[in-house]
């Protein structure tokens, strides 16, 4: 096989050989365990900014604490997986939606405005993560992200 077969076959694999990129429905599934990921991280803050008032050390303290370090192990367990599936750069530019869900968990149990200059700051993340889903491509031609 010559070099460029070999390199054009190797874009895609791990060190172990293993597909970077997922296809179809396993790609589907990804994708909503990444963002769903997202979610769980976000509910971290949601729980800290909760129990922030509470007394150092109280039952509630100890506990919102419990569970913001639950939903971190959460999460660091499945970055791993979703490290496993997307580039390092695919990933990251996917987490930018935490701000957006920060922005949704604020107005659903804080009552924060949503103000116009909050939606289109969510607008240019949202245009950010698509623009970059969109325009990464693989050395053979086929979208990454």
């Amino acid at each position: 096989m010559d070099q460029g077969k070999m390199e054009r076959k190797n874009a895609g694999t791990t060190a172990n050989g293993a597909e970077r990129r997922p296809a179809g429905r396993k790609k589907l599934f990804s994708l909503l365990l990444m963002h769903g990921l997202f979610l769980v991280y976000s509910m971290s803050t949601v729980i800290s900014r909760a129990i922030g008032d509470a007394p150092l050390f109280s039952a509630k303290w100890i506990g919102g604490y419990l569970l913001v370090f639950l939903c971190l192990g959460i999460y660091a367990l499945g970055w791993q997986q979703v490290l496993k599936a997307f580039s390092l750069s695919t990933a990251y530019t996917n987490k930018a939606v935490v701000v957006i869900w920060g922005l949704v968990w604020g107005f659903l149990f804080f009552g924060e405005a949503i103000t116009p200059r909050k939606l289109m700051g969510a607008g240019l993340i949202i245009a950010g993560v698509v623009l970059f889903a969109s325009a990464e491509k693989a050395p053979d031609g086929r979208t990454e992200a």
